[in-house]
């Protein structure tokens, strides 16, 4: 848009526009558009002015530090030098700066290894915003999966939706491990906020049947009031195979269901769950 061509051309005059873009994020009058433009700018000067950015995360204005761990974020792995800096930065006394801190150092990725053990500690972060970018940030960087799975097991009861989701999407990302994740999956699949009880059902579904167990909630999901769980639901159930066929005769009420997207998903799952499904199919 607009911004982002803004951002491009005032990334073009170098070095030089530097300083004057960090300035901009303590404009009083900075609006998140024009906020965009200014880290676009600054990311397509590219690694030069790393010197300045780093030198800028120990400025006295809140905003402005938040502009520059945003510029440094979308520096992604060329911001590697400033790794030091943002680390310090997670004792900011301003949630957004520490959010912002922990953002950039998972977009940096595995380069910013010496970060996780700062990152894991910040976990208790009192603030949920930056609890739910820990999670994502230390699966960015490429912790273990069991150095990850006690995190996520925390994540996933934790009281903010925010940080529930990131442990959720985790959950994705420790392979095997996951399994181990099962219950605290279940228990989220009756969680009040409809994307939640999405992610814990597709999550389980991803694991597959090595999380049988939660066959009966899945099924019982079924009749979900929002439609994108019981799709999800559907699904999840399919990538469980022979293992759902005490499902059948709930899906079997979906085949004629006036969504079609359902009643596709539905025909689809019963073909995966294979041989049990047809034998419950009108002959």
């Amino acid at each position: 848009g607009r911004e982002q061509a803004l951002g491009t051309a005032l990334g073009r005059m170098g070095v030089k526009a530097v300083e004057p873009l960090i300035n901009g994020f303590g404009d009083p009058r900075l609006t998140p558009q024009r906020s965009t433009a200014l880290v676009t700018a600054l990311a397509n000067v590219g690694a030069l002015g790393l010197p300045k950015l780093t030198a800028a995360l120990q400025e006295g204005r809140v905003p402005v530090r938040i502009g520059v761990t945003q510029a440094l974020g979308a520096l992604a792995t060329a911001a590697e030098p400033a790794v030091p800096a943002l680390v310090a930065r997670l004792k900011d006394n301003s949630s957004d700066v520490r959010a912002g801190a922990v953002a950039a150092l998972g977009a940096i990725g595995p380069a910013a290894v010496e970060a996780v053990e700062p990152l894991v500690q910040l976990f208790e972060d009192p603030e949920s915003s930056v609890r739910a970018r820990v999670l994502s940030a230390l699966d960015s960087i490429g912790l273990d999966a069991q150095t990850m799975l006690p995190l996520i097991r925390s994540g996933l009861k934790d009281p903010a939706p925010t940080t529930r989701a990131a442990a959720i999407r985790a959950t994705l990302r420790v392979s095997n491990a996951a399994t181990a994740l099962t219950p605290q999956l279940i228990q989220l699949l009756g969680d009040k906020t409809p994307t939640l009880r999405k992610a814990a059902t597709s999550a389980l579904g991803a694991i597959g049947p090595k999380a049988r167990a939660s066959i009966p909630a899945l099924t019982e999901l079924l009749q979900d009031e929002d439609s994108g769980v019981s799709l999800a639901a559907i699904a999840a159930l399919g990538s469980m195979g022979g293992e759902a066929s005490t499902s059948v005769d709930s899906l079997l009420r979906y085949l004629d269901h006036q969504d079609d997207s359902l009643s596709i998903a539905a025909t689809i799952t019963l073909g995966a769950i294979g041989q049990p499904s047809k034998r419950a199919l009108p002959a």
